[in-house]
């Protein structure tokens, strides 16, 4: 017999399915869910059409397949959920945490308000009034629509515990005073648990953000945007981008990098296209999620950038004037709004409205432990003392601007407003001792850290600088058959956008020589680099200038030295030994053009070795505070075989005998230090004789 499709389907149907089979079918969905595989075991109670037994299975597991963000498999549970027709309650918890993983805010706060938790006589449903990841989430959901005293009122009612106490730390980013802010877990599974790691942020407690990650995925996802931000505000910004460009920005949990993050990513990294597309593209995002905190924070993250892009002080304070028109109820946000409009205040010559302005800040971030941007209100709050006329505001200010960097275990912020007014640290030197940390802070940005970063491994041209020069264009070795041409490279490589002349380029890579053998052979050399080159990378001459049209896609490794370092010198700890380390390593390749001679090579030579000495020294003191004395010791006897006239060399070594406990090792650095300083003609210096005293003595 041939039966017709329809008729076929259904005896293929009844034939698959015997009810004496059922008893069979659902002993097995229960062995499937005694061994964890709960996804086959709902599919085999559906295949025995026991979807009672199914949707009991459903609600059992829902939550750990949303904290997965699996939301193509919620949704087919949810709709089974509808399909048995199982309590409103336990399907709008469901859909509640679903749409609070896709951050749709609004949505998610209309959910919850049907769950009716904020009624009084919510409790006689246990399953809500007992689970208090559901009422941070539900919290979360009216903190981002803008209903604080809803969650407020939520979150006081209920019993203590360590997941109420991260929503209201939360909560408390819009209030005045600080809350409670719990220590980052790293085995906490509740999605509640990635929001923590956002108000770490934001109260600027940077530091161990650089590790955490959250048990769950979802947390994961909260957490990788938060470690990226965190990498930006410290300064390590193209750690930053690569960290960015690494993750799945599309999953849940990374609106915010998308919205925010991302946008001051290109601005730090002074790509001022990229950044405006990034903002713009946020804005789209952010419409129709109903997140207050997200449009807020975009209006900010807008002033902020016409200063530090366009240097417009006249837009910014339009900008924040919207902003402060609409009487947002976000304290965090008003206090990052008075940053930016204090400095727009001081770039319009308004000392005075600046200085009331960005004292309410910073009392503001003070009073509620918020501290992220502080460093950057305390240093413009400096600037505006000192014209008013108060100096010594102008020094607790910048006091206030420090501790605040220490919290974040980084000077990059404070830094990066002390190059908007770079006499803020100049004054501040004129008073201080020549080891002051301030002496430290001008000694990097003197050499103006924030134009240079680390370069992208995907970098169309690498010039091996260090030991024997090498070239490499998209990763093949090429060869010049002129030596000359990388020395050129080099010397361009470093110059401003604008070039050198020729007249210049003679004099430092030919020792002046102007004679027709000298100018034949820098035509050769640039021949040769032009034929090596792609197109769009080459030499190009205007006039008697020579410049390179796109100096980002040549990388040198001389320069990666001293990005690192320039880095380095923004951070604190154990990071700013990291660095250091890296920035060492690579410098171990060589001399800077070990096989030139030029004057530009030879002085170039001595500024990046004596660099590098500086941070071999740095790092043997950190290593040193860090207990790590083996590593002290190697860094430290590297120190002294490259420079032993530096006395911190030998005050290191004689505080390593002494933390040994070698008296004899002591005495013998010591003498060894007395003999340097007879060979220089002077006495040991007094600070030296009185620490050799204490460390015998003791």
């Amino acid at each position: 017999m041939t039966a017709a499709p329809r008729f076929r389907d259904f005896l293929l149907d009844a034939l698959r399915f015997d009810p004496k089979d059922r008893v069979v079918r659902e002993r097995f969905a229960n062995h499937l869910l005694k061994e964890g595989r709960r996804e086959e075991a709902v599919q085999a109670f559906v295949s025995s059409r026991s979807l009672e037994s199914a949707a009991r299975s459903v609600l059992e597991g829902i939550g750990g397949v949303i904290h997965d963000l699996n939301f193509d498999l919620a949704d087919r549970w949810i709709d089974l959920l509808h399909a048995v027709n199982e309590p409103s309650s336990s399907l709008a918890v469901a859909e509640f945490m679903v749409t609070m993983a896709r951050e749709q805010y609004a949505a998610a706060a209309e959910l919850a308000d049907g769950l009716g938790l904020l009624e009084q006589n919510h409790s006689r449903d246990a399953t809500l009034a007992d689970s208090a990841t559901l009422i941070g989430m539900v919290a979360w959901a009216y903190w981002q629509t803008g209903r604080i005293d809803d969650a407020d009122r939520l979150l006081d009612a209920q019993t203590p515990s360590r997941l109420t106490d991260i929503a209201k730390a939360l909560v408390g980013l819009s209030r005045p005073d600080a809350r409670h802010l719990p220590e980052i877990l790293l085995a906490g599974s509740s999605p509640i648990e990635g929001m923590l790691m956002r108000v770490h942020y934001y109260r600027g407690c940077l530091r161990q953000l650089m590790t955490a990650t959250p048990a769950s995925r979802w947390g994961q996802a909260m957490g990788a945007s938060v470690r990226a931000g965190a990498l930006r505000a410290t300064g390590q910004t193209q750690q930053a981008l690569e960290l960015y460009e690494a993750i799945q920005v599309e999953e849940p949990g990374m609106v915010w990098l998308r919205v925010i993050v991302g946008a001051e990513i290109m601005l730090d990294l002074n790509r001022p296209d990229e950044a405006w597309q990034f903002l713009l593209d946020g804005r789209k995002e952010i419409a129709g999620r109903g997140s207050q905190p997200y449009a807020l924070l975009s209006q900010v993250l807008e002033a902020k950038m016409h200063l530090r892009l366009d240097r417009n002080p006249t837009v910014a304070l339009q900008t924040v004037s919207l902003l402060e028109e609409q009487g947002q109820p976000y304290q965090f946000v008003r206090e990052l709004a008075g940053v930016w409009r204090g400095l727009a205040l001081l770039l319009d010559g308004r000392a005075d409205e600046a200085r009331t302005t960005l004292r309410s800040t910073v009392q503001s971030m003070l009073r509620g432990d918020r501290y992220l941007e502080l460093p950057t209100a305390a240093t413009y709050l400096s600037e505006a003392e000192w014209q008013c006329g108060n100096p010594n505001g102008a020094d607790r200010a910048l006091n206030i601007a420090a501790r605040a960097s220490d919290r974040h275990g980084s000077d990059h912020m404070m830094m990066q407003a002390i190059e908007d007014f770079p006499d803020v640290i100049s004054r501040r030197l004129e008073t201080e001792s020549a080891q002051s940390r301030w002496h430290e802070v001008a000694r990097y940005y003197s050499r103006r850290p924030g134009s240079r970063i680390v370069a992208p491994r995907t970098a169309r041209v690498t010039l091996r600088d260090l030991g024997n020069a090498d070239l490499f264009v998209d990763g093949e070795r090429r060869r010049p058959r002129i030596v000359k041409s990388l020395e050129l490279l080099a010397f361009l490589n470093s110059q401003s956008v604008s070039g050198s002349s020729r007249e210049g380029i003679l004099n430092a890579l030919f020792d002046g020589r102007a004679d027709q053998q000298a100018r034949t052979y820098l035509r050769q050399a640039l021949y040769q680099l032009r034929d090596t080159l792609p197109d769009g990378l080459a030499p190009v001459s205007r006039g008697r200038d020579i410049f390179l049209p796109s100096p980002a896609d040549i990388v040198t490794d001389a320069g990666q030295v001293e990005a690192l370092l320039d880095q380095a010198g923004r951070l604190h700890g154990e990071p700013q030994l990291r660095t250091l380390l890296a920035a060492l390593g690579l410098a171990a390749s060589g001399p800077y053009f070990a096989d030139s001679s030029s004057p530009w090579a030879e002085r170039r030579r001595e500024e990046l070795d004596d660099r590098v000495a500086t941070a071999r020294l740095r790092a043997a003191s950190l290593t040193f505070d860090l207990g790590r004395l083996a590593e002290a010791e190697e860094l430290i006897e590297a120190v002294l075989a490259q420079d032993p006239y530096r006395d911190e060399g030998w005050r290191l070594a004689m505080s390593l005998a002494h933390a040994y406990g070698d008296a004899h090792q002591l005495n013998q650095r010591f003498a060894q230090y007395a003999q340097v300083a007879r060979d220089l003609g002077v006495p040991p210096t007094n600070d030296m004789l009185e620490l050799y005293a204490r460390l015998r003595s003791g």
